[in-house]
């Protein structure tokens, strides 16, 4: 993302109860917990998409992936799962838009838990950690989803895997940010 403008819009602050929300529906499937993350993000997807005057063709909504190992242990794939809700309120909203959920992003290594790791130890982590589908070829505007941003490292690679492949990554859209990090909007 050097020197390129990759706006990241997020609505609520990662903050003690936004965390243990995050979690509920993370690794409990708490239903009421992801409704709170679903409405989280179609607002800030709505925000972001009439920032940027964006209100028809097609928009794709690109989640963060899941390790398949993930995926096993919480029975499903968290972030697809969101963005596919998600899609769902959107249309509602956004009736000339055709937005849709692509799996494009593919976890290429073994990433260890983000969660005690600085900065540039996420960034040593991720580093080549997802690859695009190299069968995809979209023409549509992408949006990378996910439910926290707190250093931004998951959503760089995010970017450079997409851009990699030539692909046209609006921005970023979280549920929750860092407060030490970023704006909230």
């Amino acid at each position: 993302m050097t020197g390129e403008a990759f706006p990241i819009f997020s609505k609520v602050p990662y903050d003690e109860v936004a965390a243990k929300v995050v979690l509920s529906a993370k690794e409990s499937a708490l239903a009421s917990a992801k409704a709170l993350l679903v409405d989280a993000l179609t607002e800030t997807t709505s925000e972001f998409l009439k920032c940027f005057n964006i209100m028809d063709g097609r928009v794709e909504l690109v989640p963060i992936p899941s390790s398949r190992r993930v995926r096993m242990r919480r029975g499903g794939d968290f972030m697809y799962e969101l963005a596919k809700a998600t899609q769902s309120r959107l249309t509602e909203v956004a009736p000339l838009l055709d937005i849709r959920v692509t799996k494009l992003l593919h976890v290429n290594k073994t990433i260890m838990d983000q969660s005690r790791l600085s900065e540039h130890e996420r960034d040593l982590n991720l580093k080549g950690a997802f690859r695009a589908d190299s069968n995809h070829q979209s023409t549509s505007y992408l949006l990378i989803v996910d439910d926290v941003i707190t250093t931004g490292s998951t959503l760089r690679e995010a970017y450079r895997a997409l851009k990699e492949r030539n692909m046209t990554v609006l921005g970023a859209v979280t549920a929750c940010a860092s407060q030490r990090r970023l704006l909230i909007r």
